[in-house]
């Protein structure tokens, strides 16, 4: 909720709503649930209800059936934003419908929470992209292979259309003056009575146009105009307004394009802009269909192998050019048209600083060099027709044309790889930031773990009197925020832990081959399905686990689409044993009878980035990513080849236990806690995490020794019985998985119930090794029930302690210090 502001002044208060009621959007005051409150003029004005209708109404009720806001959506884009924007349908008073933009953002009005919902009208926008789109046909007439007069014709038609006119024609200016009209619609009599340069010179605008090469725009019906000498042909033509638009073919004026309307223009038909672009687009697709037909024409005359060497150098995909040794353009072919912007007639005779920025003396060391050695690659701008640059590489090769030294040039725009190049450079600095973001929120999780499990502590204390216990909530409940402040920095670093919870197996295969319910159905794919009844649920990440499966089976819808035909998915699951006891795996077998995977491929089928499909059509981390969410759950994913034909991989996951979470609300509803346990050694090197995790323990009714390091811890428990070990990672001198491989030498019993602490978001050696040897991970900061849970859990011989969703998976620090036991205080030293 937003902070309490002061109300406004008088003064203030009518400025706003000045502002309010003469703001051009639509803007409208809503309760929380959707009510009007308030609505400004433009808002009447765009739904078509009075201001006194709309107020009360709901804003739901000004959008189509289909379109209306999900609430839940909108609030949480708007809680993570502090703003929310979507297109939908509006719906007006008299049921006509416009596509608009909404944007909704939370305030306050004399203290009370309202919704702002400004609303814009897309009609415009729309309709100008249509428009656009529409225009953008006309660049490309020539590539139909049509004649001149078909291509005229479409091009008059497209223009008409774009412009909303109901009359046009196009026609070309001979070098003689003659018109020749090449196209119309409904101009008969205009193509009748013009017939000649001189005729178009006599409109003053027309002639204007025609000297100055830019389009004339006249609206007959301004207060301005004046009648001219065509003035009764374009009565006879029931003409409101006219454009005339000339066309060119680079400096060369070669026709004419001529608009009618006989009602209102649109807004589009009078921008000057629009209308250029219209002329240079016609222009250039009856200059190109011109051009190609010169070439076509020619192209008959050469013999066979000019014919090959025309289609070779015409259709490479890289941009090629035959230049003179004083740089001047012989020729081009088509990529280099589309490189720099200019039909091939433009490029001829062009000088290569037209072309590129290079100066007379680089220019001539680069000629020298050819010289020498007779080719070179060379970096420098490149230049395009309406003068923008762009990065190119040439590669230039002294050759022979017609008996006389030419240079070959082929070109390439760098502008997508220095794009790349930038990308990955800036995917390199993000990296890097999200290793400096894990180092810092691991730096702050030990003593943030202090405060956390302090603060809970001094809650806990039934004398506490109620002033001191208001104080007690508030420093848990900011303590608290900044453990979340912390976690947000580890998700930037994006290396989330599972969130565990008792996930039904049956469930997720069901949501799971849901998702490919279509690819199941057009690849003719039967899906078979062994999945006992009595099946216990897996202690997994329900997102996490879904994401193993969907790897798995979209690889094997995969391949049995790429075999063709149809084909079987075989998913099935059942119990097995796991090496310790007590403890029950789940394992999930996805089979398909397709090709099957090489032998030559299948060591490297978890190696990051490793794919044997087609570039685009993988990345190479499915598999990989899917090995390490199955080890983060201490759990394998492994594969095997089907003895009748196929692939298949298996995973087991850990069954679901009681979790923590269950554990620690028994806390909170005052249950009784269990009598004494065992004795537990504390390993960490910071003294506040000793001293705290000591007293939970203690509490907690198990006897406790602590130690500052690895070399103190077993000079502790000598000659002492020990239950289970809560083991920094991180240790100055002998490290926790040095501690842990001593204890395993020493103690194997007692290292089977090691917890590895740990607030390394980034360490998966730590990860691997944990996994690897069936140990609990205990992610700083930790609160009180977790930590008594996931002890109780180790000194029952359970697998690993569920850690709860807002847990963060450990990297891991190394504390020591006292030994104590239930009822008496730590000793020091």
């Amino acid at each position: 909720m937003p902070p309490p502001t002061t109300a406004p002044t008088p003064l203030e208060e009518a400025r706003l709503r000045a502002l309010f009621d003469n703001l051009p959007e639509a803007l409208a005051v809503l309760d929380p649930d959707g009510t009007i409150l308030d609505v400004n003029p433009a808002g009447s004005a765009l739904f078509r209800y009075s201001r006194e209708a709309l107020l009360g109404m709901n804003a739901r009720d000004l959008a189509t059936d289909g379109d209306r806001l999900d609430d839940r959506r909108a609030g949480q884009v708007i809680s993570a934003r502090g703003w929310y924007t979507g297109p939908f349908t509006g719906l007006r008073a008299d049921g006509t419908t416009f596509p608009e933009e909404t944007t909704l953002t939370f305030g306050t009005i004399g203290g009370r929470e309202v919704i702002f919902c400004l609303v814009r009208d897309m009609s415009v926008p729309h309709r100008l992209n249509a428009d656009i789109v529409r225009l953008s046909g006309l660049a490309r007439l020539h590539e139909a292979g049509h004649d001149l007069d078909e291509v005229a014709r479409e091009a008059v038609d497209l223009a008409r259309r774009a412009l909303g006119a109901d009359r046009g024609a196009v026609a070309r200016l001979e070098p003689e003056g003659h018109l020749e009209w090449l196209a119309q619609h409904g101009m008969e009599r205009l193509q009748a009575v013009i017939t000649d340069r001189s005729d178009l010179d006599r409109v003053p605008e027309v002639a204007a146009a025609l000297l100055e090469g830019h389009p004339a725009f006249v609206d007959r019906r301004a207060p301005r105009f004046r009648p001219g000498p065509q003035g009764p042909l374009l009565d006879e033509l029931g003409a409101a307004a006219y454009a005339f638009i000339p066309l060119h073919a680079g400096d060369d004026l070669t026709g004419a394009l001529t608009l009618l309307w006989s009602r209102e223009p649109p807004e589009m038909a009078r921008d000057q802009i629009v209308l250029d672009t219209v002329g240079r687009l016609v222009g250039m697709a009856l200059a190109n269909t011109m051009l190609r037909d010169t070439l076509l024409s020619r192209s008959r005359a050469l013999d066979e192998s000019e014919a090959r060497y025309r289609r070779l150098f015409y259709e490479a995909p890289e941009a090629l050019l035959f230049q003179t040794t004083d740089g001047r353009i012989v020729d081009a072919n088509r990529a280099a048209e589309r490189l720099y912007g200019r039909p091939r007639a433009d490029l001829l005779d062009l000088a290569v600083d037209q072309i590129m920025l290079i100066t007379s003396e680089e220019r001539q060391r680069r000629i020298d060099q050819l010289r020498t050695t007779g080719r070179g690659v060379f970096r420098g701008i490149g230049m395009r027709a309406d003068g923008a640059t762009y990065p190119e590489e040439r590669e230039v090769a002294l050759t022979q044309l017609g008996g006389e030294e030419h240079f070959l040039v082929q070109v390439r725009d760098l502008t997508e790889a220095q794009r790349l190049q930038a990308e990955l450079l800036q995917a390199q600095k993000m990296e890097a930031l999200g290793h400096l973001v894990s180092g810092v929120a691991h730096e702050l999780n030990n003593p943030l773990s202090a405060i956390v499990a302090f603060s809970q502590l001094i809650r806990r204390d039934a004398h506490l009197p109620d002033d001191l216990r208001h104080d007690a909530d508030l420093l848990v409940q900011e303590a608290d925020r900044t453990r979340r402040i912390v976690q947000n920095l580890l998700d930037f670093a994006r290396q989330l832990p599972p969130e565990r919870r008792a996930t039904a197996v049956a469930e997720l295969v069901d949501q799971t081959l849901r998702l490919h319910a279509y690819a199941l159905s057009t690849n003719r794919i039967t899906v078979e399905l062994d999945l006992p009844a009595d099946l216990p649920p897996i202690d997994v990440d329900p997102n996490q686990a879904q994401q193993v499966l969907l790897n798995l089976t979209l690889n094997a819808i995969q391949a049995l689409r790429d075999r063709g035909g149809p084909g079987r998915l075989i998913v099935s699951a059942c119990r097995t044993a796991a090496a310790e006891p007590d403890h029950e795996l789940v394992r999930i077998t996805v089979a398909d009878d397709g090709p099957g995977i090489p032998e030559a491929t299948r060591a490297h089928i978890f190696t990051p980035f490793f794919t044997t499909k087609p570039a685009g059509q993988g990345t190479g981390l499915g598999l990989p990513v899917s090995f390490e969410i199955v080890a983060g759950h201490g759990g394998r994913l492994w594969f095997e080849p089907r003895p009748e034909g196929g692939s298949q991989f298996h995973l087991e996951l850990p069954a679901a236990i009681r979790r923590a979470s269950d554990l620690a609300s028994s806390h909170r509803r005052r249950r009784p806690r269990p009598a004494a346990g065992g004795t537990v050694l504390v390993v960490d090197d910071e003294p506040a995490i000793r001293a705290f995790l000591a007293r939970t323990l203690i509490e907690a009714g198990h006897g406790v020794i602590a130690a500052a390091g690895g070399a103190e811890a077993f000079e502790r428990i000598r000659g002492r019985r020990v239950d289970a070990v809560l083991l920094d990672h991180r240790l100055v001198g002998m490290d926790g998985l040095e501690v842990f491989e001593r204890l395993r030498r020493q103690r194997p019993r007692l290292a089977r119930r090691t917890i590895l602490m740990s607030g390394d978001v980034f360490d998966r050696t730590l990860r691997t090794f944990a996994s690897a040897n069936g140990l609990h991970l205990l992610a700083k900061p930790f609160d009180l029930e977790t930590v008594e849970a996931t002890v109780r859990q180790a000194l029952a011989g359970r697998p690993r302690a569920r850690r709860r969703p807002a847990r963060r998976l450990p990297e891991v620090a190394a504390q020591a210090a006292t030994s104590v036991g239930p009822g008496r205080q730590p000793e020091r030293g």
